[in-house]
């Protein structure tokens, strides 16, 4: 499981935190969602990635369901041009995800 959390680690990085601009992080997220069709389907296949850790690791379903609206939030916001591209440097689903799987796994550790 270690492998998966420092690859959803790398993969949250580069959506929602790779590059700073003007002191704004951003990753490639809203760049890839530019991209009609491809840009919405990729997202939603990193969160369900990020929900099938959570579930792997027993997060709390409330977690999990936190994770979940994330996706859905993103998802429905990534569906209108232009303002889903600005809402995904703001609102950086997959960072949130990947933070509550961190903070679940750090606090789990054995």
């Amino acid at each position: 499981m270690d492998r998966h959390i420092k690859f959803a680690k790398n993969i949250s990085d580069l959506l929602d935190n790779k590059f700073e601009f003007l002191g704004v992080k951003f990753g490639l997220d809203p760049l890839i969602g530019s991209v009609p069709l491809i840009g919405d389907v990729i997202p939603i296949m990193v969160s369900l990635y990020f929900i099938w850790i959570g579930i792997k690791l027993k997060i709390p379903k409330s977690r999990i369901f936190h994770m979940c609206i994330n996706m859905l939030v993103d998802a429905i916001v990534g569906l209108i041009p232009v303002v889903g591209d600005f809402y995904d440097i703001i609102y950086r689903s997959h960072y949130k995800n990947f933070q509550i799987i961190s903070e679940f796994f750090e606090h789990n550790k054995k």
